[in-house]
């Protein structure tokens, strides 16, 4: 899956970032959120996600928006 670009939602208590992965249990494409925006120097960096589609914890690169160990489509 292509990374889909970072949606910056900013309010009275600061900013969250959206992006979208795939669930690799359920195959489904999910959205979650960041409290900030990943550095461009990140890319071997992982962040704990809960999975909505699955109520399962998945890691996902901050950079690419993939799960670890999600091939290249």
């Amino acid at each position: 899956m292509a990374k889909v670009g970072l949606i910056e939602m900013s309010g009275e208590w600061g900013s969250m970032f959206a992006f979208v992965y795939r669930c690799p249990s359920t195959g489904l494409n999910v959205q979650g959120w960041f409290t900030d925006e990943p550095a461009a120097n990140e890319t071997d960096s992982y962040e704990t996600v809960k999975c909505l589609a699955c109520n399962q914890l998945h890691l996902i690169n901050r950079a690419t928006g993939k799960t670890i160990g999600q091939d290249d489509e």
